[in-house]
C-alpha cells in the first residue's frame, strides 16, 4: 500500500468517524440553534 492510499484511506475513516458522531449528537439531542450560537461568538468576539 502506497502512502497516498494509506492517507486518503485514513481521511475518510476520520470522515466517517466524525459523521457519526454527529448523528449520535443528533439522537441525543445534543445540538445548539445556529443562529443563537453564531449571535454569541459575534457578540462574544465583538464581530
Amino acid at each position: 500500500m502506497d502512502i497516498e492510499y494509506y492517507e486518503k484511506t485514513m481521511q475518510k475513516i476520520y470522515e466517517a468517524k466524525d459523521v457519526l458522531e454527529g448523528l449520535k449528537d443528533l439522537k441525543e439531542g445534543n445540538t445548539e440553534d445556529g443562529a443563537e450560537t453564531m449571535r454569541k461568538l459575534k457578540e462574544k468576539y465583538k464581530l
